[in-house]
């Protein structure tokens, strides 16, 4: 979900680290966790956070997306700070964040935005990898549109570039030949205990789908929280706290026990019917 943003020029830095969490095998074999930070300029608290981040990319596959104010910086090169903030995500994998407007953004700024990030912002110690586009429509209609997106993004970075969809709900199937990985979930803790899955997911790799679940009440055991949406057939997935803010100096009060999770359970030690045994969290009234 794109934030919004000031009238005066600024890079907000978003840090979205994706940890796959894997009941079946998911690429790289690994498990995993999503992170965001909304801030900038640079604090020096952020610091924490970001030796956290790539820390964890070291115990389990890490991707970082990463938002210059909101995709839209045209300044090349970015600015001194952001690219030493950057610099400290030595072993992730970096994805740039574009926004699409749902399908009405002129694919032109949308083009512009993919190039920067491939032939500007890339340094010797930050490569882009793939590029993830937010607000996207889920409705049949926007096919054209979005595999047209798909098609230059591939382009620009190569087969194995990833391509990210983000609907933030049950998308047309029809997407899933226009992506790499879809965003079928972006919602309150509370809409997710009822959430019903697309039927046709259990056709594709977990590597496929994102689960992004938010205002999770201080109280929900996240570790059951994961186990649920392994049950999902969710490949990554991510969850922050009641009231969040994504602007804090700080880490999300669940993200230790996220990548203790994420490092303890490999695919070959918690599959689907082993993620099944895991309690599942009952309803929680948010705060």
């Amino acid at each position: 979900e794109r934030k919004s943003r000031g009238s005066v020029w600024v890079s907000l830095l978003v840090f979205l680290v994706v940890v796959s969490v894997v009941g079946r095998v998911v690429e790289g074999g690994q498990i995993s966790l999503v992170y965001a930070v909304y801030t900038y300029p640079i604090q020096p608290a952020l610091s924490q956070v970001y030796a956290a981040l790539n820390n964890a990319s070291y115990s389990t596959d890490v991707v970082a997306i990463i938002n210059p104010n909101n995709g839209d910086a045209n300044s090349c090169p970015v600015s001194s700070d952001f690219q030493n903030a950057l610099s400290t995500l030595t072993n992730t994998q970096n994805i740039g964040y574009t926004h699409s407007g749902y399908a009405t953004r002129n694919f032109s700024d949308v083009a512009a935005v993919i190039d920067n990030y491939y032939t500007c912002w890339n340094t010797s110690n930050t490569r882009f990898t793939g590029i993830f586009v937010d607000e996207s429509l889920q409705t049949p209609d926007g096919l054209p549109y979005y595999c047209r997106i798909y098609n230059y993004i591939k382009s620009k970075g190569g087969n194995s570039a990833k391509v990210w969809l983000n609907p933030g709900q049950v998308t047309d199937e029809g997407y899933m030949n226009c992506s790499d990985v879809i965003v079928l979930y972006e919602n309150p803790y509370s809409n997710w205990q009822n959430y019903t899955v697309a039927p046709w997911m259990t056709k594709y790799s977990p590597n496929r789908f994102a689960a992004m679940v938010n205002d999770v009440p201080t109280n929900v055991n996240i570790s059951s929280t994961i186990a649920l949406a392994i049950q999902r057939g969710f490949g990554y997935f991510i969850a922050y706290g009641a009231g969040y803010d994504y602007t804090s100096n700080s880490l999300s009060p669940f993200f230790p026990e996220m990548v203790r999770f994420s490092s303890i359970n490999s695919p070959s030690s918690l599959s689907p019917s082993t993620a099944s045994t895991l309690p599942i969290p009952s309803p929680v009234a948010s705060s």
